[in-house]
């Protein structure tokens, strides 16, 4: 079975840890760059730091010097592989010792249809469960950047969606973790996914 791990933060409960570092602590996270609105600039930095918090205190790399390739971060001359997704309020990372994609979504109302017709798919009347079961296949397929060999997805609370996707074929089941701050420290909370 592949060992797939799951963690993710809720940004309320970060951002004020965010927004009382010094100034050369949030650089860490932004990286230097410029965002052309303050919610990607929140998301990148959470993302940032949300990938670091686990590879520094869960795999034990220390100062982990996250590059990108295609759109796809990375740790070079690292053996743990690792995708980002955020929506609305959720930072959501997944980590395995093989390739993966992930996406997460809010679910609200679209035009469910039309958007399936674009993608030249077939079904009619479709929940919005299973719309975006599929979309967020769908999504972590094209984050894999590889045929996808097996994939998992899940509703995180009433309102969010996730998959992950891995290109190897072995069935997984993956561990979910949440971080949450209280009182300037992070605490790892692990849920029972279905």
């Amino acid at each position: 079975m592949a060992d797939v791990k799951i963690f993710y933060l809720r940004t309320e409960n970060f951002l004020p840890l965010l927004d009382n570092m010094p100034d050369k602590e949030y650089i860490k996270y932004s990286e230097g760059r410029i965002f052309k609105t303050e919610k990607r600039r929140e998301q990148f930095c959470l993302g940032r730091y949300l990938l670091k918090q686990v590879l520094e205190q869960i795999y034990g790399i220390i100062s982990p010097k996250i590059e990108t390739l295609d759109r796809k971060p990375f740790v070079a001359d690292c053996a743990v592989k690792f995708n980002l997704s955020h929506s609305k309020n959720i930072i959501m990372a997944a980590f395995s010792d093989i390739e993966l994609g992930l996406d997460i979504e809010y679910m609200k109302g679209r035009d469910f249809e039309s958007i399936l017709n674009y993608l030249k798919r077939t079904e009619k009347n479709t929940d919005i469960d299973t719309f975006y079961r599929f979309w967020t296949k769908y999504e972590a397929g094209i984050k894999l950047k590889k045929e996808i060999g097996h994939c998992y997805s899940a509703k995180l609370g009433k309102d969010f969606m996730f998959s992950v996707c891995i290109e190897s074929k072995k069935p997984f089941l993956p561990e979910l973790t949440e971080l949450f701050c209280a009182d300037n420290a992070v605490f790892y909370r692990q849920l029972t996914v279905q």
